[in-house]
């Protein structure tokens, strides 16, 4: 007795193929296989392909073998492909997330302090906020790490390890789309929007400081021994690799309107490196004698700030230098062509740098703050009174800034 005379069979052909979800070959394939068979096994064989997609949450449960000895083998690598579709197509049908996103994180960028402390100490603690994460795709949640590399720029001899560990020491994700009254974490009270998870590798140590990758804020560079100058680090690019999903318009909507809001009200901060950034100002100011003037001319301040950080004018309220080595105080200069109000004849003061306490121990610190602000535009001078030569090997402009009213 063939297929064709068992009651049913062409029947549930018909409802399995399109459940499938499968191509006009792989159907025919498994026509094919339900007709050869003769008997009641014509049914076992469809009710194979239907057990492989499985509901929701239910394992897979493939064959043991594909290999048919009484037929020699014949269709094998059919069944097999067709096994294997079958797979593909239930793991995008239960995969759990919408999509898979790759976000490059500058250090300079998120936290200019931590790549100087980097440096100088070799470690730091850094936190990675959710906005950063709105900038590229506002709306999303649920976002899991998949995977995070780590990309070290620095001048490096051949044959030269770049070793650093970096830990995850705590994490918390949206998990819920809900907006409420607040798209932000209420931390006054049991947010139960927001979940915590224990992640089984908490660190990876990369070796070569080119996207070195782990499973996986703290970092630190491992060797207890330099193996290359610290000081040429430029920055510390983190790869990370996550899934997330689409929260919908409500979420989207929200979570543009707080990104909107941190920027137009949150302290940003941007990094100078006097030294390497300002090569030509600053082997003047080296060579300059004890009756010279010693100014350090930084041109188009704007650009040293992210594009994202540049849709509105900034205002400098602090500015702090660190050095390896005392520092005169000294005077910052705002472009004099510049206005803090364009309709208005206010114009910019210069900000008086002293020595004082710093963020970093052991690192020289001049400070400066201002509560008329100095416009982050135009070309700044920084100046130094006659005096001994400046013998500092490094030093950095580290530039806290808001945005104009």
């Amino acid at each position: 007795m063939t297929s064709e005379a068992v009651p049913g069979v062409n029947e549930r052909l018909s409802a399995i193929i399109p459940a499938l979800g499968i191509d006009m070959e792989l159907a025919e394939t498994l026509r094919s296989r339900a007709q050869v068979v003769s008997g009641e096994s014509a049914l076992d064989v469809i009710d194979t392909a239907a057990s492989d997609v499985v509901p929701a949450g239910q394992d897979l449960d493939p064959q043991t073998s594909y290999w048919d000895s009484s037929r020699q083998g014949l269709m094998s690598g059919e069944r097999l492909h067709f096994a294997l579709k079958q797979l593909e197509s239930a793991y995008l049908e239960d995969r759990g997330y919408d999509y898979e996103i790759t976000k490059h994180i500058s250090l300079r960028q998120l936290n200019s302090l931590a790549l100087v402390s980097l440096r100088e100490t070799g470690s730091y603690t850094f936190t990675i906020p959710e906005a950063v994460f709105n900038l590229d795709f506002p709306g999303h949640y649920l976002r899991r790490i998949k995977s995070i590399s780590l990309s070290v720029p620095c001048v490096v001899g051949p044959y030269t390890s770049v070793s650093t560990t970096l830990r995850l020491e705590s994490n918390k994700y949206r998990i819920d789309p809900a907006v409420r009254s607040s798209y932000a974490e209420d931390l006054n009270s049991e947010d139960n929007r927001f979940s915590t998870t224990r992640v089984p590798l908490p660190a990876i140590a990369t070796s070569s400081g080119t996207d070195d990758s782990g499973m996986f804020e703290n970092l630190e560079l491992s060797s207890a021994v330099p193996q290359f100058d610290h000081q040429s680090i430029s920055d510390v690019v983190l790869h990370m690799r996550c899934t997330t999903i689409d929260g919908g318009g409500a979420l989207k909507g929200a979570a543009k309107l707080a990104i909107k809001a941190a920027l137009d009200t949150e302290e940003k901060c941007a990094l100078i490196d006097l030294r390497n950034e300002m090569a030509n100002s600053w082997a003047s100011l080296s060579a300059a004698g004890e009756n010279s003037d010693r100014v350090i001319t930084m041109p188009r301040m704007e650009t040293r700030v992210p594009f994202y950080m540049r849709q509105k004018r900034l205002i400098a309220t602090g500015i702090t230098i660190l050095s390896d080595v005392e520092l005169p105080s000294g005077t910052l200069s705002g472009d004099p062509t510049k206005k803090i109000e364009p309709k208005s004849d206010t114009r910019q003061k210069d900000v008086e740098l002293v020595s004082g306490s710093g963020p970093i121990t052991g690192v020289t610190t001049l400070n400066g703050s201002t509560t008329d602000g100095l416009l982050v535009d135009g070309a700044w001078k920084l100046k130094f009174p006659k005096g001994k030569p400046i013998v500092a090997k490094r030093a950095w402009m580290l530039i806290t800034m808001k945005s104009a009213a």
